[in-house]
Order: C-alpha cells, then structure tokens, then sequence
C-alpha cells in the first residue's frame, strides 16, 4: 500500500508540472485569443488538481506512518521508546558508557538450582589409610582390623595384621588416654569383661578419617556401637585402667 501511494503522489507531481508548462505555453501559440486562454486555463486546473491530489496523498501517508516519514523522524521515535536515562550516542562520553555498562546495562548470570549435597556419610565398610602410610584400620562387615607395614630387607614390606576384633566381641568403643600416658587412644572393651583393648592412636588420622569411621561403625553394627567424636578432643582426665 505504501508502495502505490508513493508512486501515485509522484505520478501526480510530475503530471501537474507537466500540465502547468503546456498551459503556459498555449499562450504563446498562433491561435486564437479564446483558444489560448481555454486551453491554458485547462491545463493549469489540470495541474492545481494534481498537485492537490498529491498534497492528499502524502497527508494520508503522515498519517497512517507511511514511507513519508522521514529517517530523521523514525530516529526521534526510536529516541522516545529508549530508557530516559540514556542519551543519545553523540552525546556520551566513554565514562557514561561505563556508567551505563555498571548500571542500566548490567546482567545477571542466570540462577541454577541448587544440587543436593552428596551423601558423604559411610553407610558400610569403610578403610583408612594414615599420612605416614603405615598403619591401617578398617571397619568390615565382620569387625574391626588394624594392620601395620612391616619393612623388609632390600627395602620391602608386608602388611601383618595387628589387631582383629570382632563386633560381637565388643561391648563399647571410645576415646580415652593410655594406661601410664597422656596419648589419645581408640579403646574397645570387651563383652567378657576382660581388659580393654587398645586400638589406635588418635592422631593416626584425621578428622574427617574418623568421621567416616565412626558412621561406618554405627552403620555396621545397627547402632548398637558407636564412637563418640567428642571424646577425641576432650577425653577427660587422664587415668589407669
């Protein structure tokens, strides 16, 4: 539609123009006077009526935002539709971009659901291994085993099995110092009142080691057995057996 109202509005401009020079110059023909004033009068209302036409035309584009709307005027519809507090690029300095970047401009990294943590608590067997690497306990569907590496000749070793208890040879587990020092220690006391047994020192491993220890016992043994962690750290006077 645009597009034939174009073409009309100039098809009327051109014709009128047209129709205007050819009335002038009836007048200076050889005819008579009538005939010249006839033909010329003619010819310049053809031409008035063209341009009025062509005036309709372009009123009619304007109105409906046809293609006589010029650049200058979709910039300045642009300009209102923009955030109020952005001014137009040949008016900015590189610090309003800056600032604009930081402010109006600034965007968020989409937000993704939080997984849920990993289950890091041992619900079975659980093996540890100490710094030095020479000392193993385990917790097994069994019991409890503590294995040492012994060195050989010709620089060698041999794990040897140090201590095995079994769970139901067990009456309680828990932190507590030595018989004759003040050293930390895993004991077990047995089901058939006999001494308490000595498992391994404290410091062999390390917190998070005795945590996955300590799960894997209660784990284990249905919860009849546990180790109390906070024993480890304040295990309360010292004592003899």
């Amino acid at each position: 539609m645009g597009k034939r109202s174009s073409w009309a509005r100039y098809s009327s401009v051109v014709i009128g123009i047209l129709a205007f020079v050819f009335g002038l110059s009836a007048l200076l023909t050889d005819q008579s006077a009538v005939a010249k004033w006839v033909v010329s009068g003619v010819c310049m209302v053809t031409g008035a009526s063209l341009f009025a036409v062509s005036y309709v035309l372009d009123s009619r584009d304007v109105r409906h935002g046809g293609p006589a709307r010029s650049a200058g005027a979709g910039e300045r519809d642009r300009d209102r539709d923009r955030d109020p507090r952005v001014r137009p690029s040949q008016e900015r300095s590189a610090s309003d971009d800056a600032f604009l970047k930081s402010k109006i401009g600034r965007t968020y990294p989409p937000r993704h659901r939080e997984e849920p943590q990993r289950e890091t608590q041992a619900r079975g067997p659980v093996t540890v291994l100490n710094s030095k690497q020479d000392t193993e306990l385990g917790v097994t569907e069994s019991g409890i085993v503590v294995r040492d590496n012994w060195p050989r000749p010709g620089g060698a070793s041999r794990w040897k099995v140090r201590l095995h208890l079994r769970w139901e040879d067990i009456a309680h587990l828990g932190f507590d110092y030595g018989t004759h020092d003040s050293v930390v220690s895993l004991w077990a006391v047995p089901s058939r009142g006999a001494r308490r047994q000595h498992i391994v020192d404290s410091g062999a491993f390390t917190s998070t080691q005795w945590q996955d220890l300590a799960h894997g016992v209660a784990a284990l043994t249905g919860g009849r057995l546990t180790v109390d962690l906070a024993g480890r750290d304040h295990p309360g006077m010292p004592r003899d057996s």
